[in-house]
């Protein structure tokens, strides 16, 4: 709608100009300027803080226990039947299966977002609802839920030089206790340590030597650890209660314990074995090292540390403590603790650095403020110290998420107040200080509103959320711009020299309403489809497109609302104002349609503007020359994208980020001693400590370290057993070093790999993801008819693995043989002697692996003290040194009746049982109930990103003969062989020559060797692919937006012609700064296609505005290109300004290359390629 003068006031009011009416003298317009600010700063206070947002992935872990039943048993039994019943609860994605001998794990993984109650709902129904079908031998099942709220936000590591690891526990299991007192604390786990434990140490020849068996103890003990009430007497008006029997409370009860008769005296158990009041076998252990860059720092709990001490002791073998050394343990508690039995690790020279420790891991509620979580509890901590906690034990920070989160925040709020300053100072010096000062409320407005959007929505403040805001802030301002500038310009027109400022300041208002409506919502239209995105990429970005959409959609209502009010009052009188108005009259009015006024206004132009005056008139007058122009913009849009198919832009999903923190993961060959895989982990956290950037480590063997989002994912938080140990390496923070975290890493590796070698061992340098976590970068997962293809296929791709270069870390998921002894018991020999199956069972469990009998009844022990009968490790090294225990008919050493018959005689094991030596059946796996083999691997030196790995590996993949697979007999037996002949012929005759390839699906049918990449890989194609579909949708919506405003359907192809102009920036950018593009950068690109249509209709705009004033097409293509270039150059830059700030971080850093670059090359190409293509369009035809 247009304004012609003598018109006192516009004929229709149209929204925007009835909303400016109805707010320019409202007392309510500041009210919500104040109510938006103090709403804002409320959900700042109110949003709770963290580093990486909340994905919602609803993991149930199914635990199912089928002792002595084999791996194929179990995978027939339970897990196949359990895998279908779980396969038909709605939302479930994935199930991954294991199925070992005895046990079998079932991981059911819902669709991101899903609810973690419902689904867990869900799934305890299926399975209740079946528990009339589970098999004999199986246990009901376990059902474990995880969440991102179970990954610990603070890992506390305890540790010392005096103290061994029983003590250490004991003291952390006291620490826990107060912890667990602070509010919104949840899961506390303590990890490392030994437990005390009443060690009945058992001499066989002693036993035998008194007509003893092992198996017979276990009765005997169990009846003298009982105390029972027998009820009351009552006696002079009171009753007396009545118990029978004692518990055993200490060691020396225990020993005292009569076992038996011999010779007419009682055996004591003393007699027959040695009693241990001490630390447990170890079965796991805890070290803690200081690195070189914490070796003169004292750690305290504002921050990690390594120890103070200047003395070192064996870490293995401290000394244990005394009575008065430990405030935190009572001299009843420390009496008889004594140090774990060691071993030779031998020379490591991180022993003299490496201390005892022990972990509390805490995890806090859902919802709850990380940061101020973390404070509380090391306040708490601060308060133990000189009580609970020693002067001589030390307390490490060894995970400080509350820290890394406020410290990410504070920095992103930093950034987000520069680029509002950037944006106020940069609008002061193109507008004027009153105009920047009326924009300049719009801002902290729209971002309050914005926050606001987060609260309610449930979104944390995160590094994600703090982006979309810092993303908006340079695209919200330009609705307020554009309605300031137009009214700056309604104000000096003749006409409006004598009009009240209201109703001016609502006419120019109600001009542009319209055409910045299409524009803003253009924008969000660009932006809004990204939300869409799927998988665990969909949760983790979509702040960004939710918070941008948001600020858009509240600066049109601040634009709107806000802005003429303020207009009014700051405006109105002021003479240097009006001068400045009358210079830039008709400069910028964006959207707006001019009218003759316009037309006939002067100004002086600068000598840009006189030079594109020059060069556009021959172009528009010369067709070959605009041939030629367009031509050698699309040659140079070819060119860039030409980039990425030479290598000179790399795709990747997300770039490395610059964590504070990495891990090693060791898996040594099964079967290696506890002791061993101790060796091989000192001597790596021996290499690691040098580098200089290394504040501690901490190494755990036999267990799993303290877990992150990756490591839930992953499962990482399952690994147990002799063969493992984890290595957490923490750095010093990221602004006191030069090195990236990733380049540390980097580093290592080479000597990390030649450790692990020489151990024959295979290792990982596991870094923590930038974005969501995947089972590894590299994941091939191996499909085929039998186990034998699978495995066959498997050695061929692991080999091409190991032969492409810049693949790290290659393992796979199939165990080494470990050997295994079977006691075959001769039923005969056993029936003839009266003795079970179970009594030989009972006693070889007994000897090999130890006991439970009962526990020592010590009220004060946090944790369980039990009472353990094994064999000492000498007497077990050996199967054949088991064949001498003995056994005996009954399963008890009864005490004979006085007169009586004594009891049956021994019989050795070795008359009842033969040995049979085999290997350990090996895990079977399944994924979505077919039969899958995984074969893992990392990317890193030549090669940094897995897109151009799995190019590579894919031509060697392409050379291999599916047929080859299909008849891959290996080891089967012959009866196996024979059953399958048929199967394989059939096979044989219809499989295709090559390996089938998979990418973003599954395959159909596991009757074909297979490959499908999963890992990184699935991720980046997954959003790419979305993205790609979202942009598709982008354009439509705003085709559709424009046609309905322009109402023609070529205008808006003009426009939208603009949009891949701006990766004639982008991509040579990406190359230039030597910055991957990534799916960050993919977003940058659309959300500057909303910018770049924005700016096209402004020329579009203005160009037929020019022609309904009767300016010929040629001069209105001209002067559109040279008035409307100053309002584009300003949004350009407010653009380039906003998103500077975040040049230099390691995972936004593509989406502010994208913004930035994409933004100056399509306002350089826009302005000339944009009116030409107008003028050509209907030059040639009539206005469609």
């Amino acid at each position: 709608m247009t304004t012609q003068p003598g018109h006192p006031t516009p004929p229709h009011l149209g929204l925007a100009g009835r909303i400016a009416r109805a707010f320019i003298d409202s007392k309510l317009t500041p009210l919500i300027i104040v109510t938006s600010v103090l709403l804002g700063l409320a959900a700042v206070w109110l949003l709770p803080r963290e580093e990486e947002p909340q994905i919602k992935v609803p993991m149930i872990d199914v635990l199912v226990s089928m002792p002595g039943f084999t791996a194929k048993e179990v995978e027939e039994r339970a897990t196949r039947p359990m895998e279908k019943l779980l396969w038909e609860i709605s939302g479930v994605e994935y199930i991954y299966s294991t199925s070992k001998p005895g046990e079998s794990l079932v991981i059911v993984r819902f669709l991101v977002g899903e609810d973690i109650e419902s689904s867990l709902i869900k799934l305890n129904q299926k399975l209740q609802s079946n528990f009339d079908r589970i098999p004999h031998g199986v246990s009901f099942p376990l059902i474990k839920p995880h969440s991102i709220d179970d990954v610990p936000i603070l890992a506390l590591t305890f540790h010392s030089e005096r103290y061994d690891h029983l003590t250490l526990r004991r003291l952390v299991e006291q620490i826990d206790d107060a912890v667990k007192q602070v509010p919104l604390v949840a899961e506390t786990t303590v990890i490392g340590g030994a437990r005390r434990q009443i060690r009945v140490l058992l001499d066989p020849v002693r036993l035998a030597s008194r007509n003893l068996s092992p198996a017979g103890l276990v009765p005997m003990l169990r009846q003298a650890n009982r105390q029972s009430a027998s009820g009351g007497l009552t006696s002079g008006n009171r009753e007396v209660v009545i118990e029978t029997g004692a518990f055993l409370t200490s060691a020396q009860e225990v020993g005292n314990v009569v076992v038996g008769v011999f010779g007419g005296k009682p055996v004591y158990l003393r007699e027959v074995a040695e009693v241990v009041d001490g630390a447990e076998e170890p079965s796991q252990y805890l070290f803690f090292g200081t690195g070189a860059a914490g070796s003169s720092k004292h750690s305290s709990p504002s921050g990690r540390g390594g120890t103070s001490a200047s003395t070192a002791a064996d870490p293995i073998g401290p000394k244990t403590s005394s009575p008065g050394e430990s405030a935190s343990l009572s001299p009843g508690e420390r009496a008889g603790v004594r140090g774990i039995e060691t071993s030779n690790f031998g020379s490591v020279s991180a022993l003299d650095t490496e201390h005892p420790a022990v972990t509390l891991t805490i995890a806090k509620r859902p919802g709850a403020n990380a940061i101020a979580v973390a404070g509380q509890v090391l306040k708490k901590i601060e308060t133990l110290k000189g009580t609970l906690i020693p002067a001589d034990v030390h307390v490490a920070i060894t995970r400080h998420y509350g820290a890394t989160a406020a410290e990410k925040s504070n920095e992103l709020l930093f950034h987000m107040l520069i680029a509002v300053f950037s944006v106020s100072l940069l609008i002061l010096l193109t507008l004027g200080w009153r105009e920047s000062g009326i924009v300049a409320i719009a801002i902290p407005s729209t971002l309050a509103l914005t926050l606001l959007v987060f609260y309610l929505y449930g979104y944390t403040l995160n590094r994600i959320t703090l982006f979309a805001l810092i993303f908006s802030i340079g695209i919200l301002v330009d609705d307020a711009i554009v309605v300031v500038e137009n009214i700056v310009r309604h104000s000096h027109l003749p006409q409006n020299r004598d009009r009240a400022w209201k109703e001016v300041a609502v006419e120019a208002v109600n001009e542009v309403g319209n055409p910045t409506i299409l524009a803003t919502f253009a924008v969000i239209a660009a932006v809004l489809p990204m939300a869409a995105v799927g998988g665990l990429m969909g949760p983790y970005m979509r702040p960004i497109p939710i918070g941008a959409s948001a600020a858009m959609f509240f600066s049109l209502a601040i634009a709107f609302i806000v802005t003429p009010w303020a207009a009014v009052r700051m405006l109105h009188g002021s003479r240097r104002q009006e001068a400045a108005a009358n210079a830039e009259c008709g400069v910028r009015s964006a959207e707006s349609k001019a009218e003759p006024a316009h037309a006939g206004s002067h100004h002086e132009e600068d000598a840009f503007t006189r030079f594109y005056r020059r060069m556009m008139g021959p172009l528009l007058a010369q067709r070959n020359w605009r041939w030629t122009f367009l031509g050698g913009i699309i040659a140079l849009l070819l060119a860039a994208m030409a980039l990425v198919g030479v290598g000179w832009v790399k795709v990747k999903m997300l770039p490395f980020d610059n964590k504070s923190e990495f891990q090693i993961i060791l898996n040594m060959p099964e079967g290696s001693a506890l002791e061993r895989t101790a060796q091989a982990a000192r001597e790596i956290g021996a290499a690691v400590r040098q580098e200089p950037e290394v504040t501690d480590y901490q190494i755990y063997v036999g267990m799993a370290s303290p877990f992150n989002f990756n490591g839930l994912v992953r499962h990482y938080f399952m690994r147990r057993g002799a063969h493992v140990a984890d290595l957490q390496v923490n750095l010093v923070n990221k602004h006191e070093r030069k090195a990236q975290s990733h380049d540390i890493a980097k580093r290592v590796r080479p000597r990390v790999a030649a450790i692990a070698e020489k151990f024959g061992a295979r290792v990982a340098v596991a870094e923590v993801p930038p974005g969501p976590p995947v089972l590894q970068t590299l994941v091939a997962e191996i499909y085929g008819p039998t186990e034998e293809s699978r495995l066959a296929l498997a050695h061929k791709v692991r080999d091409i693995f190991k032969q492409t270069p810049g693949v790290v870390d290659v393992d796979w998921y199939v165990e080494a043989d470990q050997p295994k002894t079977r006691f075959v018991i001769d039923k005969e020999k056993a029936a003839l002697h009266g003795i079970s199956a179970e009594t030989i069972s009972q006693t070889l469990r007994l000897a090999v692996a130890g006991e439970s009998i009962d526990l020592l009844h010590q009220p004060r022990e946090k944790e369980d003290v039990n009472i353990v009968l094994e064999l000492p490790r000498t007497a077990r090294t050996t199967p054949e040194e088991l064949l001498a225990l003995r056994v005996r008919s009954g399963d008890a050493n009864a005490l004979p009746e006085p007169g009586g018959q004594g009891p049956a005689p021994l019989v050795s094991l070795r008359e009842l049982v033969k040995i049979e030596r085999t290997v350990t059946d090996k895990s079977i796996y399944h994924k979505n109930l077919m039969p899958v083999t995984y074969v893992i691997g990392d990317v890193a030196g030549v090669i940094e990103s897995p897109v151009y790995a799995i190019l590579k590996m894919n031509k060697a993949l392409r050379g291999l003969d599916a047929r080859e697979f299909v008849d891959a007999s290996g080891s089967r037996s012959a009866e196996t062989r024979s059953s399958q002949s048929a199967i394989d012929q059939s096979l044989l005759t219809s499989a295709p020559t090559g390996i089938g390839i998979y990418n973003a699906v599954l395959p159909f049918t596991d009757q074909q060797p297979a490959l499908k990449w999963d890992g990184e890989w699935h991720i980046t194609i997954e959003v790419f692919r979305d993205l790609g579909l979202a942009f598709a949708a982008v354009l439509v919506l705003i085709y559709i937006l424009m046609v309905g405003w322009f109402r023609s359907f070529l205008t808006p192809l003009v426009v939208m012609a603009a949009i891949p102009f701006s990766l004639v920036g982008i991509l040579p950018a990406h190359g230039g700064l030597g910055a991957f593009f990534t799916a960050t950068s993919m977003i940058g690109f659309m959300a500057g296609a909303g910018i770049v249509v924005r700016n096209s209709i402004i020329l579009v705009d203005f160009i037929e505005q020019r022609l309904r004033e009767g300016l010929p097409l040629a001069e209105a293509v001209v002067d559109a290109g040279a008035v409307r270039f100053r309002p584009m150059l300003l949004t350009a830059l407010a653009v380039v300004v906003g998103a500077g700030v975040i040049l230099f971080d390691p995972i936004f850093q593509g989406l502010a290359i994208s913004l930035m670059a994409g933004e100056i090359a399509s306002l350089l190409i826009s302005r000339m390629a944009v009116p030409v293509l107008y003028f050509m369009a209907y030059d040639r035809a009539p206005k469609a």
